[in-house]
């Protein structure tokens, strides 16, 4: 069990290729970190794209506010992406108060516009140079 608790987290969708660094959720996706902030300030608080890049702004100083723009766009559209997949999830006991189960806490329609104006305005927001530290 050793050997499978060192390995980073993988969907593993894409073959693998020789010499190539395998894929990881983290790498594909952002620092986990940083998703748990996007999730908690997205969903939890119910902030817009730019909301969240303004909260965040200030506690990732380490990365570019285009980083996080693009973070930030990647998580909203994925959320919107698979909420169908939400939807299907196996009821299961929670024994946190992070919950994403539609059923139970996390309403979002499975159709909706995936945040298209509010992303375009994150991109406007970043462009003027808003976001500049």
């Amino acid at each position: 069990l050793r050997y499978i608790n060192a390995q980073q987290p993988t969907a593993e969708l894409r073959p693998q290729v020789a010499g190539a660094n395998a894929q990881t959720d983290e790498a594909d996706l952002m620092p986990y970190e940083f998703l748990e902030a996007v999730e908690d300030s997205a969903i939890r608080d119910k902030h817009t794209p730019v909301e969240v890049l303004q909260e965040l702004l200030p506690r990732y100083p380490q990365h570019p506010p285009v980083q996080l723009a693009t973070w930030i766009e990647r998580f909203f559209r994925l959320w919107c992406r698979n909420q169908w997949k939400r939807e299907r999830l196996a009821p299961s006991f929670h024994l946190d108060d992070r919950n994403v189960d539609p059923r139970s806490w996390c309403r979002f329609p499975i159709l909706s516009g995936g945040f298209e104006r509010e992303l375009a305005e994150l991109r406007s927001f970043v462009a003027s140079g808003s976001a500049d530290r």
